[in-house]
């Protein structure tokens, strides 16, 4: 079984988020897509980063949801990843499904998915990292089967590096389609961050690492 994880630090890949959150006062669901290239990957859980500096990110539990992508601003909530984590800490945190899921990579979603979780109050943003110039443009960010950020060959739904919404709190009822052209030509977030995904052998399995959405 072989793993990958999108934001792990390694081969150029980003590892931890930033060490301060955004101030922020109201409801804020944050999104990360992301794209598997190839079948027989599961998704297991998600790894969520929280900020431990000043501000912080918030600690109290949060439910976290995965959609697949149908439409320009259209998606499917994907049944059985909505799960809600217990109390969270400073760093990375990894909140598992009850049971893995398999993910498709063909015409279904055009295998492209978004892990959302929600909040209110601060959340996580770190900039210039996908537009004109910045490590990630172009090709986005790529461990074997999976891409996530700007994607330099991108199905029929074209995915932005980060989408989020500001109507409510929960993730399995809101799907975030509003991007904004700041941060989605010039930044990444790393709220639920995208997926790792183990290679069959287990017959695959993926974890949100590093988003966001990592």
């Amino acid at each position: 079984m072989t793993t990958y994880r999108l934001m792990d630090g390694l081969s150029g890949r980003p590892g931890n988020g930033p060490a301060n959150a955004n101030s922020y006062g109201g409801d804020f669901i944050a999104a990360a897509p992301f794209r598997v290239t190839q079948g027989g990957m599961w998704f297991e859980g998600y790894w969520y980063w929280v900020a431990g500096g000043s501000p912080a990110g918030p600690t109290s539990p949060q439910k976290f949801a995965l959609w697949g992508y149908t439409g320009a601003s259209t998606g499917m909530l994907i049944s059985g990843t909505t799960v809600t984590s217990g109390t969270l800490s400073a760093g990375w945190n990894y909140i598992p499904l009850a049971t893995p899921v398999q993910l498709s990579s063909g015409s279904q979603y055009g295998g492209c998915y978004i892990a959302q979780t929600g909040v209110n109050g601060n959340f996580n943003d770190t900039n210039s990292q996908f537009g004109s110039g910045d490590p990630y443009n172009g090709a986005g960010i790529a461990n074997g089967p999976l891409l996530g950020g700007s994607f330099a060959n991108p199905p029929a739904h074209t995915l932005k590096s980060q989408l989020f919404s500001v109507s409510g709190t929960d993730p399995s009822v809101t799907f975030a389609v509003q991007a904004d052209s700041g941060r989605t030509s010039g930044s990444t977030s790393r709220y639920p961050t995208p997926p790792r995904a183990d290679m069959p052998g287990h017959t695959g399995c993926t974890r949100t690492g590093s988003k966001p959405i990592a």
